[in-house]
């Protein structure tokens, strides 16, 4: 069984100083019980992520290697697109908060940019996936 949700955007944190978008989607892929991240950030400059921290509302965080996929060029802005495979019990736990995740990537350089939703997106998205998340449960074999 094949889950794909639709690509969203992000809204940066306003702990970064420098200016980037983030779009993202989610692939669940049930042969692994698993979760793929698939996400393009965009920055005015060059950035080789190579990792992504997951912080929950509650401050518990869990961090995850990302295969780089590409890093090219657009007009003014350095698009690096990631994927990242995020374990199906932590998916569930990131949509069980009343407030919004964070998404920090990293780079080896140790620049990091956040990213998150605002108030209102977070509600919409929120119960999408909660949506989702039953489709698959009601489905898992």
């Amino acid at each position: 069984m094949l889950y794909f949700i639709f690509p969203t955007d992000m809204e940066s944190a306003k702990e970064n100083t420098s200016k980037a978008t983030l779009n993202y989607d989610f692939t669940y892929l049930d042969s692994q019980d698993s979760v793929a991240l698939l996400s393009t950030c965009s920055t005015k400059n060059p950035l080789l992520i190579d990792s992504l921290h997951v912080v929950l509302p509650s401050g518990k965080q869990r961090s995850f290697p990302v295969e780089r996929i590409f890093n090219e060029k657009k007009k003014n802005k350095w698009n690096s697109r990631t994927r990242c495979n995020i374990d199906f019990a932590l998916w569930e736990e990131m949509y069980k908060n009343e407030q919004a995740y964070t998404l920090v990537y990293t780079s080896r350089s140790n620049t990091s940019l956040a990213f998150t939703d605002s108030p209102r997106k977070w509600k919409k998205n929120k119960n999408i996936i909660h949506f989702i998340q039953s489709l698959i449960a009601m489905n898992r074999k």
